[in-house]
């Protein structure tokens, strides 16, 4: 009879003891050295003692998951069987750990699952092949009963402390004691973080204790370091927003402690409706407003005295005492892109480059608007015209019915006399004396001679004399509101746009921007000509501090309209208690990198490139020379949620471009659904030109062959010549000369170009030539940016004498496409903006960017719509046409019985069998 192969009870001890303590010692390695940052942890010595507790509890599950071992040691399947429940519980241990207590979800889990299954097959394949050597040292120990009962007994008694801890445990202790399989079964939506001990007092071992507070009000209200309201990890809500703790965070601490009821809707800081104001009592008149921007002035420059101790600015010193002065109140920035979206849109500057700068516009709250809403008719009076950047066309967006501006042809810049001027004429023309009147000026802060001069060195001299003739200027627009219209009610608001980047004499050598200048942002805000009773009020409330975001919602204050809207800011003058904290932001640096919380008179300075941060205390230190930044800071960990948090809901903004909601356009002005209107690609009749292939020529006989084809309309290149006539020549027919030499279309003569044998025909010539045909002229800019301004000016002049019926122009440049739409508004010319942007997501912003130059027309290509985009710019009025189509399928794709495309530029002649035409949808 053969002896049994069944194994001892001592080889299945010590195989279950082995397997056990391996799986807790790879335990530990996946706490300490895989889950968390070798560098973090070995600051924690609390979160070593949790994993010690644990321990015992860790080798008490390995022994159980060792059964299948302890059955049948030798047996490959039954290492099999323990081996991977291990492997995956090792995995666990590395996805699952948290970083700090509530921060562990199923979300976590997902996202670190690939990761954490290597690192467990890694130290299930260690422990795997260490169980054999380690059982064989203890077989010896469990030969006898006692030994394996007393074991047993002691991991019994020591795993329920594991237990015990991971039940009570918390902060760091608690993250090192608790098993992931507790994450999963009991809180998997993490444990919720206890309530902190009372906070240290602020800034401790150093000097910091002035805060800015309203006359006499108390302390302002501190939180502790663990006082933590926003979790950077937490989820994304479920339409891709950042997270409602993050948005408020940002809403908490930039407009006050109290956060205003705004539902929480798909746009991160919209109401979903505006309430209107209650009506002005009866007899009684909405106020006229005049706000005057004055460029480069600052609390610091209001200050200024010349050498014999006068004011430089006599004027705004004066106004100091007979007006009110808000003296605390923080630009957006340094440029006046972030000034203007503060100022009219209420939205904080972007952390990437200014909104007005970017290539798309989105559609962006307005001030303006709102105020015509309500009545009052609005004009913005600039001191330039700005041809690089959205400026114009978003001053006409926010609602400005006149932006007058330096007229095309003329000079950029106008003095600030001139722009006076054109305000006090807009003031003199006849209106009903119901109808209150709006009006912002920007002036330039430079004299005739300074503007004919050209640029300056930006230093002290040039400084004190724009300041002093920005001051006699506004004396004379003083003077003229006191006489015409402060007995009529008209309120007038006076207020810095942001200081000026010249160091002062007294500035430190080396400022805390360690290159360029000192940053401030502190401006001067003058109200005037309210009722005295208001005006008292006022001057207590002077005090407060303010941010230009604030502007907004402090003019429909004055309008009777108590609307929260899509504002970010509170209303200045309003009544009630005051946020007793408040931290509104600023950017500033060449390359925005300075992120500039002013929390009271406490300044937190962000680099974002190199995320180091200063403290100062802007009353006790103005020079800002003592950096009272230290890392035990009870206030920055708050602080640090809040900035980030801001950064992050930024870059969400600028991605989505979910600012406000877009308006609708009325059913009037929603464009009638209907067949296609075929456009004839620069007369390619037979497909796109192949590569290195010369293209057809854009002139006369092709054009008379797209007629011929059943085209009623061409699209041309159009080119702006030597003699500043607008010729029709492809856009590959340049000359280029040796050398790398090139010649451009306005480089040459219409003579040279028939020398040449190079057909470009006028656009009045093709009008005149084949009168049943209707164009689209696709408007190419010169490369040469001295020419932007002739050929705006060309372009404009030209096509306001043509028939619009027959005209429509597409540009690809956004900033062209909104300065015509603005300058041939009353020629009726239609203006198109073409883009080919990547997907659908990518298309609907461009939609928005029509919507928001007041585009009636978007040609994209077939890729990028959808019947949704289809029908969302029907409700927004915009018409989408098609480019690039080469055959019937890409339009046939979109012609349902409610939707089509608006248009088609074709390269090919086909026809299309289409339903007839719809009415249109109301």
């Amino acid at each position: 009879m053969s002896a049994s192969n069944e194994p001892s009870s001592a080889t299945r001890a010590a195989h279950v003891a082995a397997f056990g303590l391996l799986y807790a010692l790879a335990a530990a390695v996946a706490r300490t050295l895989l889950a968390r940052p070798l560098g973090a942890a070995s600051t924690d010595l609390a979160y070593f003692a949790g994993a010690a507790v644990a321990f015992p509890f860790d080798v008490l599950l390995g022994c159980l998951l060792a059964f299948p071992v302890g059955r049948r040691p030798e047996s490959f399947a039954a290492r099999v069987a323990s081996g991977v429940p291990a492997m995956l519980l090792l995995a666990l241990h590395v996805a699952v750990t948290p970083r700090l207590p509530g921060a562990v979800t199923r979300v976590h889990l997902e996202t670190a699952g690939l990761p954490a299954l290597g690192a467990g097959l890694m130290l299930g394949a260690g422990l795997l092949a260490g169980v054999p050597w380690l059982a064989a040292r203890l077989e010896a120990r469990y030969t006898k009963r006692a030994g394996r009962v007393a074991d047993a007994v002691a991991l019994g008694l020591l795993a329920c402390l594991g237990v015990g801890a991971s039940v009570g445990a918390y902060d760091d202790l608690y993250a090192g004691a608790v098993n992931p399989l507790w994450h999963l079964a009991f809180e998997s939506d993490g444990r919720e973080t206890p309530a902190a001990d009372p906070a240290p007092a602020r800034h401790q071992g150093h000097d910091h204790d002035h805060e800015h507070h309203e006359h006499g009000d108390g302390a302002q209200r501190r939180y502790g370091p663990n006082d933590r309201i926003v979790g950077l990890e937490d989820p994304p809500s479920t339409d891709g927003r950042p997270p409602a703790s993050v948005r408020a965070m940002q809403a908490i601490l930039h407009q006050g402690d109290a956060l205003e009821p705004v539902p929480d809707t798909a746009y991160p800081y919209c109401a979903e409706e505006a309430r209107a104001g209650a009506p002005p009592p009866a007899g009684e008149a909405l106020p006229s407003i005049i706000v005057v921007l004055l460029r480069d002035v600052g609390v610091r420059e209001l200050q200024l005295d010349k050498a014999d101790g006068s004011p430089e600015m006599p004027l705004l010193r004066r106004l100091s005492e007979e007006a009110v002065l808000f003296d605390d109140v923080m630009a957006a920035g340094e440029t006046d892109e972030d000034v203007l979206l503060a100022l009219l849109s209420g939205q904080p500057p972007s952390p990437q480059s200014p909104l007005l700068a970017d290539p798309a516009l989105p559609y962006l709250p307005g001030v303006a608007r709102d105020l015509r809403g309500r009545g009052y008719r609005t004009a913005f009076f600039d001191g330039a015209r700005d041809e690089r950047t959205f400026r114009h066309s978003y001053l006409r967006m926010v609602g400005f019915q006149q932006v007058d501006a330096p007229a095309l042809g003329a000079a950029l810049q106008r003095s600030d006399d001139e722009t006076y001027a054109a305000l006090e004429a807009w003031f003199a023309e006849p209106a009903p004396s119901t109808e209150p009147r709006f009006a912002m000026v920007y002036g330039l802060g430079r004299s005739p001679e300074a503007l004919e001069a050209g640029s300056a060195p930006d230093d002290m001299v040039s400084l004190r004399a724009r300041l002093a003739y920005t001051d006699q200027q506004l004396e004379a627009l003083y003077t003229w509101y006191q006489r015409e219209q402060r007995a009529r009610g008209t309120v007038l608001l006076i207020m810095g746009d942001h200081p000026s980047p010249v160091v002062f004499p007294d500035d430190p050598a080396t400022p805390t921007t360690e290159v360029g200048h000192e940053l401030h942002f502190r401006v001067p805000l003058f109200v005037t000509g309210v009722p005295g009773s208001l005006e008292r009020v006022l001057r207590e409330r002077s005090s407060r501090l303010g941010a230009q975001t604030d502007l907004p919602r402090t003019l429909l204050g004055l309008a009777r309209d108590e609307r929260v809207g899509c504002y970010f800011g509170r209303d200045l003058f309003a009544d009630g208690e005051w946020p007793l904290r408040r931290a509104p932001l600023s950017f500033g640096g060449d390359s925005r990198q300075f992120l500039v919380a002013h929390d009271g008179d406490t300044r937190w300075l962000y680099n974002t490139l190199t995320q180091t941060v200063r403290i100062h205390d802007r009353a006790r230190d103005p020079r800002l020379e003592r950096d009272l930044y230290s890392a035990d800071d009870p206030e920055w960990p708050r602080m640090r949620e809040y900035l980030l948090s801001y950064l992050l809901t930024q870059r969400y903004m600028r991605e989505q471009r979910r600012y406000m909601p877009v308006p609708d356009a009325p059913a009037s002005a929603r464009p009638p659904r209907s067949q296609p209107r075929r456009i004839s690609d620069r007369g390619l009749l037979e497909g796109p030109p192949a590569d290195g292939a010369r293209p057809l020529r854009q002139s006369h006989p092709e054009v008379r062959a797209a007629a011929d084809a059943g085209f009623e309309s061409i699209a041309l290149d159009v080119y702006m010549n030597q003699e500043r006539e607008l010729l029709s020549i492809g856009s590959t027919e340049l000359l280029e000369l040796g050398d790398g030499v090139q010649i451009f279309v306005e480089d040459v003569t219409r003579a040279q170009l028939e020398t040449l044998q190079r057909p470009a025909p006028s656009v009045r010539e093709l009008l005149r030539e084949h009168p049943s045909m209707q164009f689209v002229f696709h408007l190419h800019v010169p490369p040469r940016p001295q020419l932007r301004g002739v050929w705006l000016e060309t372009v404009v002049r030209t096509f306001a004498e043509l028939p619009s019926e027959r005209i429509m122009l597409t540009t690809s440049d956004a900033v062209v496409a909104g300065v015509l739409a603005g300058q041939l508004r009353d020629a009726q010319i239609p203006i198109a903006l073409l883009e080919a942007p990547a997907g659908v997501p990518g298309a609907l912003a461009w939609l928005q960017t029509a919507r928001a130059l007041d585009l009636p027309w978007l040609f994209l290509p077939p890729s990028a719509v959808d019947a949704t985009l289809l029908e969302t710019a029907h409700r927004w009025g915009v018409r989408v046409g098609l480019t690039g189509v080469t055959g019937a399928s890409a339009v046939l794709r979109l012609m349902t019985e409610s939707d089509a495309p608006d248009a088609y530029v074709a390269s090919r002649a086909f026809l299309l069998s289409a339903p007839s035409p719809r009415t249109p949808t109301p």
